[in-house]
């Protein structure tokens, strides 16, 4: 498996742990692009923030070689996540492309912005290279779709999601103007590109390979819901 990683600096993970947790995912030299530009290290990749994690994203798709599987995926991986039980649950896939493999969820509300159903946009499987190129051009069309004006219910649903309860649901980080529009963008981004994959039929919940996923979710959701409180007192 071929694995790209991006990252912003290092508070949420050193390149060495990166470099080993993606060592026994089976990669002894992936790719650790770094958005950072002031705080490059030996054998990371300069990467593009011009759209956060999903201009580095389109970087990688650019980068990875062979035949796949390729997969994806973002600093958070250390941060909001359980490590060591997404390397157990990627171990389990098993799947013929074209496919995007991720963290699916699923809401009652719906827009023409958003659909039901959605990839976060953290961590992406691909099993072979049909499926990157997929993704990719997928990626290229969520940027402009994401590009036209949103509906003021899709705006008002962000919006309230990113400013409602620490306690029961919403977002976990900081509430702070800058952080605020960041994750607007990526919210509209995300939403988009699940549009997109949708339209080939390509989205895969992990959950269908690795039944512990409910749990594993279950517990990284406790410990956002602590995050959430922290930063609430921030």
């Amino acid at each position: 498996m071929r694995i790209a990683i991006i990252k912003y600096g290092h508070q949420k993970v050193t390149t060495p742990k990166a470099l080993a947790w993606a060592g026994r995912a089976g990669d002894s030299n992936p790719l650790i692009i770094n958005n950072d530009l002031s705080s490059i290290m030996p054998g990371e990749i300069k990467g593009d923030n011009s759209s956060y994690e999903f201009s580095a994203y389109r970087m990688a798709c650019g980068l990875l070689e062979g035949d796949g599987p390729f997969l994806i995926v973002n600093d958070t991986l250390f941060h909001n996540h359980i490590a060591s039980g997404w390397l157990w649950m990627l171990r389990k896939i098993k799947v013929s492309g074209p496919a995007v493999v991720g963290d699916l969820r699923s809401e009652k509300t719906s827009f023409p912005e958003k659909g039901s159903d959605f990839l976060a946009s953290w961590i992406f499987y691909l099993p072979d290279r049909q499926s990157l190129q997929m993704f990719s051009t997928a990626l290229d069309a969520a940027f402009e779709r994401a590009a036209s004006p949103e509906g003021s219910a899709y705006a008002l649903y962000v919006d309230q999601w990113l400013k409602g309860s620490r306690f029961t649901g919403g977002w976990h980080g900081k509430t702070d103007a800058e952080a605020y529009a960041r994750k607007k963008r990526v919210i509209r981004l995300e939403h988009a590109l699940s549009l997109e994959l949708d339209k080939h039929q390509l989205i895969r919940s992990i959950a269908l390979f690795a039944p512990a996923y409910t749990f594993i979710h279950a517990a990284e959701r406790i410990y956002t819901r602590i995050l959430a409180v922290v930063n609430s007192f921030r």
